[in-house]
Formats: C-alpha cells, sequence, structure tokens
C-alpha cells in the first residue's frame, strides 16, 4: 500500500513540475483570454466602419504577444512584453487596411482623444493590448509599439478612423493663409477658466466660419514653435479655443490651444500654425513671409493678395517676397506686412499693409514654395527642421553638404552589451550652429522621426568626436521615414546619447 501511495505521490510531484515548466506564453495568453472585464467594449467607426467588439469579441480575436519599446513623455525608453491583437486584421475584414487610413483618434472612456496621424504607425502597425507587462487588463489598451507613450491609451473605448492615404494633405499646395491675432480683433472673445486663471478665449469655430466660410470634415494639423505637432478630427478641433492671454508666468504657453473639458494632454502649447487642406491660419505675431511659405507650404503663384480686415487689398508680386515680414506694430498692436529693399518704384504706399488679416495666392496655386519663396521651388527637401526660439530654418541635403565634412570611427556598446565599430561622416554641431544662426554653446533638444526626443549637452555637442553623420561605413545611412540622419556622440560619452534618425533640432 505503501508503495502504490509513493508512486500516486511520485506523478503528481511529475506533473506540478512539468506544470510550472509550461511556456510562459502559454500562461500569459490563457491570462489575457480572462482579463477583460464583461462590460469591456470597443468600437471602431469611421466613414462605412461601424465595429462594436464586445469583452468575448476581444478575447477571441488572435493574439500576439511580444516586446517592444515604451518611450515615456521624458524619452525614457523602457522594454515591455505586451499581448493584443492586430487592428489592422480586424479592419481587413471589415474591407479596410491601416494602408486605406490617414489618421486615427484613440478614445478613452473618460473622453480623452489622442489622434495619431498616419506616419506614425503605417510602419510599427497598431495593436490593441489586453495583457501588459505581464498583467491582464480590465479594459483594452492601443498600443504603437516603439512609439511615445501618449499613443497608449488607457480604458480604450472607441477608435475613430480617417480613411484616406497618408500623406494626401501633404500634397495640397496651400492659397490662403490667414492671420489669427488680427481676426480675432472682430470676434467676441469669451472668459474661460485656465486652471484657476480667466482668460478671454476665442472659438475655433467662430473664426473658421467668419475667415475661411466652412467647417472642414477632415482632420486639421496642428503645429507649435517647438516642433510638436498634432492632428486632430474636425469634430474634436473646432470643440475647441485658443487664448492669447496667460497666468503671469506662463506667457511662454502662448497661444494656448485648450478648453475648459479636455485634459492637459490634449492642450497644444505655443501653437504656430494650423494647417487644413488649402488653408492655413498663422497664430504668431512676427515672421518672415519666405519663413511662413515655407513653413505651411504656401502654392507658388505670380502675385499674392494682402488684404486688410477694413478691406484694403493690396497686389505683391512673388519677386517682392523675399524682403517681406508680418510684424505686431508695437504701438497700435495691430498685425502690418512691409517689404524694405524692395524697389515699389511709384506704387503708393510702398507694399505696406495695416491690420493684415488674409493672404492669398492669386489664380491657381502650383507647387509648394521652396525655402527662397521668390524662387522657384527646390527639388532638395527638407532634412532637418531646426527650431531657433521663434524662428524655424529648413536644412536641406544641399545645404548640410555645403558644410564641411568631418569623418570619425566611432565605438559603441548598446544596451545588450552588443560593440560595434563604424566610420561616420558628416557635420560638427559648430558648423550647423553657425549655419541656423543658433549659439553653439546651447543646450539642444532632437528628436526623431518617431517622436523621441532626447536633451544633448552643449559639451556633448562641442566635442570635437561628436557629429551629425549622413554616411556609415562609407554609404548612406538608410532611412526611416523623414529621418536620414545620426547624431552620434563621442566615446567620451555612453551610445544612450546616440539619436538615430533625426528630422528636427530644437534650441530655446
Amino acid at each position: 500500500m505503501k508503495r502504490k501511495l509513493t508512486i500516486i505521490l511520485s506523478v503528481i510531484l511529475l506533473v506540478a513540475a512539468f506544470s510550472a515548466c509550461a511556456p510562459q506564453a502559454d500562461t500569459a495568453e490563457t491570462a489575457v483570454s480572462n482579463g477583460l472585464a464583461e462590460d469591456a467594449v470597443l468600437e471602431i467607426t469611421g466613414e462605412g466602419l461601424s465595429i462594436k467588439l464586445t469583452a468575448d469579441d476581444m478575447k477571441a480575436q488572435e493574439l500576439k504577444t511580444f516586446t517592444c519599446d515604451h518611450v515615456d513623455s521624458n524619452g525614457e525608453v523602457e522594454q515591455v512584453t505586451v499581448s493584443g491583437f492586430s487592428l489592422d486584421d480586424v479592419l481587413q475584414k471589415s474591407g479596410v487596411s491601416l494602408g486605406d487610413t490617414a489618421s486615427l483618434n484613440f478614445v478613452g472612456s473618460d473622453g480623452y482623444i489622442m489622434a495619431a496621424p498616419a506616419e506614425e504607425y503605417v510602419q510599427n502597425g497598431v495593436y490593441i493590448l489586453l495583457n501588459y507587462k505581464g498583467d491582464d487588463l480590465a479594459y483594452p489598451r492601443s498600443c504603437i509599439p516603439d512609439k511615445r507613450a501618449m499613443y497608449w491609451v488607457r480604458d480604450l473605448a472607441k477608435i475613430e478612423v480617417t480613411v484616406g492615404k497618408a500623406g494626401e494633405s501633404a500634397e495640397i499646395a496651400v492659397n490662403q493663409i490667414d492671420i489669427f491675432r488680427e481676426g480675432v480683433t472682430a470676434l467676441q472673445g469669451e472668459m474661460l477658466n485656465n486652471f484657476g486663471y480667466e482668460v478671454a478665449s476665442y472659438s475655433l469655430k467662430d473664426y473658421f466660419e467668419k475667415y475661411i466660410g466652412t467647417l472642414p470634415a477632415h482632420p486639421l494639423t496642428m503645429r507649435a514653435r517647438d516642433g510638436f505637432e498634432k492632428t486632430e478630427t474636425a469634430e474634436v478641433f473646432f470643440q475647441n479655443f485658443v487664448t492669447l492671454e496667460a497666468e503671469e508666468g506662463e506667457e511662454e504657453d502662448l497661444p494656448l490651444y485648450f478648453s475648459e473639458t479636455i485634459s492637459d494632454g490634449m492642450r497644444v502649447k505655443q501653437l504656430d500654425y494650423v494647417i487644413c487642406g488649402a488653408n492655413a491660419v498663422y497664430f504668431g505675431s512676427e515672421i518672415t513671409i519666405p519663413k511662413l511659405f515655407e513653413a505651411v507650404g504656401m502654392g507658388e503663384a505670380e502675385s499674392y493678395s494682402f488684404i486688410a480686415s477694413d478691406g484694403f487689398e493690396t497686389v505683391i508680386p512673388a519677386d517682392a517676397l523675399q524682403y517681406g515680414k508680418i510684424f505686431a506694430d508695437d504701438e497700435e498692436g495691430y498685425i502690418r506686412a512691409s517689404f524694405e529693399g524692395y524697389d515699389w518704384g511709384d506704387t503708393k504706399g510702398g507694399g505696406k499693409v495695416k491690420y493684415l488679416v488674409t493672404i492669398k495666392a492669386n489664380g491657381e496655386a502650383a507647387e509648394t514654395s521652396g525655402t527662397d519663396a521668390a524662387a522657384p521651388a527646390q527639388s532638395d527637401t527638407a532634412l532637418i527642421k531646426c527650431f531657433v526660439g521663434d524662428e524655424k530654418v529648413i536644412l536641406t541635403e544641399a545645404d548640410f553638404l555645403s558644410l564641411p565634412q568631418i569623418e570619425k570611427t566611432l565605438t559603441k556598446t548598446n544596451s545588450k552589451g552588443e560593440t560595434t565599430t563604424g566610420v561616420y561622416k558628416g557635420v560638427h554641431w559648430t558648423e550647423i550652429a553657425d549655419f541656423i544662426g543658433a549659439d553653439a554653446t546651447s543646450d539642444v533638444v532632437i528628436v526623431a522621426s518617431d517622436g523621441y526626443e532626447m536633451s544633448i549637452t552643449a559639451d556633448m555637442l562641442n566635442d570635437p568626436d561628436s557629429l551629425f553623420a549622413l554616411y556609415q561605413d562609407g554609404d548612406n545611412i538608410e532611412s526611416e521615414g523623414d529621418g536620414r540622419v545620426w547624431f552620434c556622440a563621442s566615446e567620451t560619452f555612453t551610445a544612450n546619447n546616440w539619436v538615430k534618425f533625426v528630422t528636427k533640432i530644437v534650441i530655446e
């Protein structure tokens, strides 16, 4: 009897031991399938789309477990293991794919909305997570692998899909620019509460109806002075406001896109301009005409009409644009334009416009303007966008290659302990700083094509062995999206300070 009991106990122990050694992926999948709350629901809506997934529907999807980077708001990277199902798989069952979309809105159960333009997810895909770092989720969470945490929306309740090819809106030449600061002088502002401080605020719906005439249905792109970009659906955009007032000490946040109801993460500080199809709205108070035209993609034309709020209109020839600038009159406060240095001959007024409210391209606008608004569009595209205070400078490939080139052999060890040595060729920071008019001794923020940001100190930038590289081992660095340049830190610093696929440099 004792022998039988011993055998039975041995079998039980063997089974227990075998179970403990079972593959972790199977255990995780079982946990995922049982994790959702019974009332968890995910809606997916859009043109021709009306999908509703219950908790059981989501559990029944084909799940994938993978490890990817999670980049928090401070730019710190953490590798996380997650499980979820592909949004593309769900869409394809309804005859749509991610490649057919221009943007997505991830909507949380609390009403929080985060918009993601197609360029953020077309390469990496979108997943609906049911398990995060080994923990089951009661409610689903969005995930764009290796992208910023702002796209990983908790308690996901809805995904709004905008159908249309990625980049379609970028191909449309802007033919009208409206000047917000002048235009709102004709609107009645509302006093709204901005975190306990009352500020005069202007409805974007009212502004567009007055100066553009119709409210567009497609998404709008907002860009801030620090280089931040956000795509918002028209439905959300026109529920919000812009204020030009701030509590003392917070003036640097202006202009501010906000409302009393949206979360802090949905706001856009330092709003510079909004692009919507062939229309753009400029929110700043001072900029040269070539920089403004280049920034918004103003179409080329033989002449442009500069229109004042009182109806006065003057026609500016294209060859005068390079002399033009927009600025606020110090005494009166209104926005005006001038073209100092251009020979106006006997033309009355010399091209000056007070109370500037709108700029229109005359005739059908052709391709977007290049960096010199008076010259034909250049085939050379932007390599790095540089933001120096309130100024934006485009560094093209031709500009980059015109600067003194250096070549460095650098060895680096990544976070996995892998060591590589390469020969990198490019440009030292001091040359770039001189070209864009920046102080070479300033710290900068470098932004990669996927939105990853890193602060780089002046001593790291100015180390003689640091460089911005366009070539590795004699070949062009393979691009990722718009990014073709790497910041390679000297061997004096760790490999954590390297930034791949640089698209923006921001200097306060």
